[in-house]
């Protein structure tokens, strides 16, 4: 059976929740085409501990890193990326999509649910 989702007019490529390390690297590829590697660092970034994102293209230019510093938000309180989903690539003519929520349930424990979506 073949599920199709629409998000506020956006096609749902994927969708996931998931438990990881705090520090921990989620990679994605698209039909070894494009790659994005999200990785949370819990460090000081000399910006008074305040989160913050950097996203830098790979060496070899087929992806993306998402580095998200001080995402140490605990449960039940979450945090993302944005409210509203944050263009990343386009393939095949078409923008794509990505956003995630986060919080920590302990030291040892991060829950995320992450979403990336694509123009219909």
């Amino acid at each position: 059976m073949k599920i199709e989702a629409e998000v506020d007019g956006k096609e749902l490529v994927y969708s996931s929740s998931l438990t990881m390390n705090p520090n921990g690297k989620l990679v994605f590829n698209f039909d070894n085409e494009a790659r994005i590697t999200v990785v949370f660092i819990s460090e000081d970034t000399g910006d008074n501990g305040n989160r913050l994102v950097k996203s830098t293209v790979d060496d070899d230019g087929l992806g993306m890193t998402i580095s998200c510093y001080n995402f140490k938000m605990y449960s039940p309180r979450e945090e993302g990326l944005a409210s509203e989903p944050q263009f990343i690539f386009t393939k095949n003519n078409k923008k794509h999509y990505f956003n995630f929520r986060t919080n920590l349930f302990n030291s040892e424990s991060r829950w995320i649910s992450i979403n990336f979506l694509r123009d219909k």
